[in-house]
């Protein structure tokens, strides 16, 4: 809805200027959509001071809802892919883990591209964040130009970790 539009954008807003008091608001609002707006004023939080943010979400005993933790890490991909990509490794046992790598592939093909993210994922130190990130790159690359995402993705059918996007 457009209440609903605009209630985002204040939430990403507030989280530019000051992520901690906006994150505190939505948490105490008790609103239906306070996911969405807590998610919105971290990605704003972590792309303009990522360290208060992950301070934020480390803090002992901090529930935190998955989608707010795929959004810091979209915030801080804006600005250092490196620490995004060493942040998400520390989530990898989480249930929605997809989400989170989606977070950070989405931001390493928007600044660097498709064959970045390839070496991007070639590089990551866990089978299970590799797999994860090649469906989502496949699926990018499906969108793109199915034949030529057929002829790619073959390339990873005799990898441990590209058997997924393979089939």
């Amino acid at each position: 809805s457009e209440d609903q539009h605009h209630l985002t954008l204040l939430a990403y807003r507030w989280g530019e200027l000051d992520g901690e008091r906006a994150m505190q608001m939505v948490e105490k609002s008790g609103r239906a959509e306070g996911v969405l707006l807590g998610a919105a004023a971290m990605e704003a939080w972590a792309r303009n001071d990522s360290e208060s943010a992950q301070s934020w979400l480390d803090a002992e005993q901090r529930d935190v809802r998955s989608p707010i933790k795929s959004a810091f890490l979209a915030g801080l991909s804006a600005h250092d892919l490196q620490a995004a990509s060493d942040y998400l490794i520390t989530l990898q046992s989480e249930s929605n883990a997809v989400s989170h790598v989606r977070a950070v592939l989405d931001a390493q093909i928007k600044q660097r591209g498709l064959e970045a993210a390839e070496q991007w994922i070639q590089g990551l130190p866990d089978e299970s964040i590799k797999a994860n990130s090649l469906i989502q790159l496949a699926r990018k690359k499906i969108e793109e130009d199915l034949d030529a995402a057929t002829t790619w993705v073959l390339n990873y059918a005799d990898l441990d970790y590209g058997g997924d996007a393979v089939g």
